[in-house]
């Protein structure tokens, strides 16, 4: 489940990532607000992933996961109903920034929290193991980017190097989906997947590292 989930966390970020100068250019028609919208983008994305530390400390590290997943999901649907107005734009997707960086940093203490609870289970240590497999979510998104992106493009009729002034309706309606709708129910679904399948809270990994640690006083 956290698996899928990580999956749906990098799909977001690069199918976002590549298709953003594709919204400036053609939906939004100002290339020079894509310069701004980088910029922006990475500073909320820093303070989202500094500022999550504190939320999970409060809430927990799973409830502080899915407040960011949530939160991004909204914020990029929420994108295509505003994609007319260029500035209202960069703060939806500012705010969609924000709690991107707090999946940034929490998705790895998520791993960190699954490899206790399967030395827990199985008695081995697993952290190795289980960060390991952290890589393939990445892997697999950069394989699903390359599918969506030029696939939504040539659904919607688009053609390298067309001018700008040349984009129908339909082409900015799709490029809008690629940007925003997509990678917003992308990441809902991840968020669904935590809620109902990624059960570990703050208490009972506590309790499992203190069962661990027991196990390992009593052979020795």
């Amino acid at each position: 489940v956290l698996l899928l989930a990580d999956v749906a966390r990098w799909t977001v970020n690069f199918v976002c990532a590549g298709s953003a100068v594709y919204f400036f250019t053609y939906v939004a028609n100002n290339v020079a607000m894509f310069s701004v919208y980088l910029l922006v983008a990475n500073i909320m994305a820093v303070i989202g992933s500094y500022l999550s530390k504190y939320v999970a400390a409060k809430l927990s590290t799973r409830t502080a996961a899915l407040i960011g997943c949530y939160g991004l999901g909204v914020f990029l649907i929420g994108c295509q109903f505003v994609a007319s107005n260029i500035m209202l734009v960069l703060i939806v997707l500012s705010c969609a920034q924000f709690f991107l960086g707090f999946l940034y940093a929490l998705m790895v203490d998520l791993y960190g929290d699954a490899s206790i609870y399967s030395e827990w289970k199985t008695g081995k240590a697993a952290s190795s193991w289980v960060m390991g497999l952290s890589n393939l979510p990445l892997k697999l998104a950069i394989f699903i980017k390359g599918l969506i992106i030029p696939a939504m493009l040539a659904a919607c009729g688009f053609v390298a190097k067309m001018d700008p002034a040349a984009a129908t309706p339909e082409l900015k309606a799709g490029i809008t989906n690629l940007f925003c709708t997509i990678p917003g129910c992308t990441v809902l679904a991840g968020a669904v997947l935590l809620t109902f399948g990624y059960r570990l809270t703050t208490e009972k990994v506590k309790q499992y590292q203190t069962e661990i640690d027991t196990r390992k006083k009593i052979a020795e």
